[in-house]
């Protein structure tokens, strides 16, 4: 009877052992696939941590590249960006969402990321405006700000012109107003001089200057909210500065530029 107890437990003992090396191996399947889901960037080439890599440049004729470049405000802008269409003085047709919430679906994975990282640089400063997580894709201010904070300045507001004016406006944010829309002097701007529309402009509006891309000349990095059908809501979007002789867009709005200087 021993001899047969003892051969159970021996039996039971080899079971366990079996069942929990099985249980090892399935979990060792679970995290490299989720770890490779992640280099992957769920399909669209986005790394885990795409500071740390190396990052594709290349565009297609119709989308942003496939991978977000923090390097720099000039490279996140560009990354997160359409490329000029045929008509560079308007934003690439294919940045166009129809308004309303549809930018949802139509955002990249890219401009995503760089959204959950802005939002959680600002929460790390105790910026008392975040960024929106799942919504604002194709918001001025929104994209704006996502730059900003992952590239210049932790505190910038993460959404809605007016937080953004009334915290330039800020005597000790490092933020210093170099120009006017009516009279600027493009040579004297410089990659990363935010445009923002004065307090009297309704609604406003904002886009960052990159200056000169591929050969053309006062290139902006802008976006563009719009109600559900809206003709002009678009994801951010290369195009010439939208400025007139007068220093006015086409709503009639005018403008003021600001730089980061700390």
């Amino acid at each position: 009877m021993k001899n047969i107890q003892r051969s159970k437990n021996q039996l039971y003992f080899r079971i366990n052992v079996w069942v929990l090396s099985v249980c090892v191996i399935l979990l060792c399947v679970i995290v490299a696939g989720s770890f490779l889901y992640l280099r992957m960037g769920s399909g669209n080439n986005i790394s885990g941590d795409p500071a740390n890599d190396e990052i594709t440049k290349e565009k297609t004729a119709d989308l942003p590249p496939n991978q977000a470049d923090f390097e720099s405000l000039t490279s996140l802008s560009y990354s997160l960006s359409y490329p000029l269409g045929e008509d560079d003085s308007r934003p690439n047709p294919d940045s166009y969402t129809q308004g309303g919430n549809s930018d949802v679906l139509k955002t990249l994975d890219s401009y995503r990321l760089a959204k959950y990282k802005a939002y959680y640089i600002a929460k790390a400063h105790d910026n008392s405006s975040l960024p929106l997580l799942e919504t604002s894709f194709a918001n001025c201010s929104a994209f704006t700000a996502t730059v900003i904070i992952n590239t210049l300045d932790p505190d910038f507001p993460g959404n809605y012109v007016r937080n953004q004016r009334d915290y330039v406006n800020g005597t000790e944010d490092g933020w210093v107003k170099v120009a006017r829309g009516e009279n600027y002097n493009k040579n004297k701007l410089r990659a990363g001089d935010v445009f923002i529309s004065r307090e009297s402009n309704r609604p406003g509006h904002t886009w960052i200057w990159l200056g000169m891309i591929n050969g053309v000349d006062s290139i902006v990095a802008e976006a563009s909210y719009g109600p559900k059908g809206s003709a002009t809501a678009h994801l951010p979007s290369l195009r010439v500065v939208p400025l007139d002789s007068q220093g006015r867009d086409s709503q009639g709005r005018t403008y003021d530029i600001w730089r980061y200087t700390k």
